[in-house]
């Protein structure tokens, strides 16, 4: 998801296959909506069949098979979604190798979010509590996506023994969405300032 989405729309800029395009009654906005779903959709199907080999191997092996697989791999497909929109938000400002590091640093941040939460709370580190606090919650917690092994609403949750509730998934689910969102609003904002001559 990072490197097809920041790859794809520096190609067009650089390859000027975004004229022709931008020169037909097609706004940059939609433009980047069109590149955007087109992405997830391309990801939601390499998923999917991804998904049909793992269950493949899962029957051969007698293993049972839940819901929770389907609610993992929903989880894993709006977390993937969401870097698509990061991806796209930093390749609309700047080059593909900042714009590389920019996403992955961001993602290993936000998978970490809440262990940088916890690090304020340590006592030699309480002087960056209120900067690492703001962080966290400026950061997308892409932690979230990955319920198993961890205390939700006061119990140990996973996906596969005892199923996160439907709660927590509409929660994560808006979560992510709603940051995604933004990320595509940002993109296309900074898209329609930028000058292409």
């Amino acid at each position: 998801a990072i490197f097809l989405g920041i790859s794809m729309l520096h190609k067009e800029i650089e390859k000027r296959t975004l004229f022709t395009v931008l020169t037909k009654p097609v706004g940059r906005s939609t433009y980047l909506l069109g590149k955007f779903f087109g992405l997830a959709l391309t990801l939601l199907v390499l998923l999917v069949s991804m998904v049909a080999v793992w269950i493949a191997v899962l029957m051969v092996q007698d293993a049972e098979l839940g819901y929770g697989i389907t609610l993992a791999v929903a989880l894993i497909y709006l977390e993937t979604v969401l870097v698509i929109a990061m991806a796209l938000f930093f390749t609309s400002f700047s080059s593909p190798f900042l714009s590389g590091l920019f996403c992955l640093g961001l993602f290993v941040a936000g998978r970490n979010a809440d262990l940088l939460a916890e690090l304020g709370q340590k006592e030699t580190m309480q002087f960056l509590a209120p900067v690492l606090s703001g962080v966290t919650r400026v950061l997308p917690n892409f932690y979230l996506f990955y319920p198993s092994g961890k205390m939700v609403d006061g119990s140990w949750a996973s996906v596969h023994g005892q199923f996160v509730s439907s709660g927590y998934f509409m929660t994560t689910a808006a979560y992510g969405l709603v940051y995604s969102a933004a990320f595509i609003l940002l993109s296309i904002a900074l898209l329609r300032r930028r000058d292409f001559i």
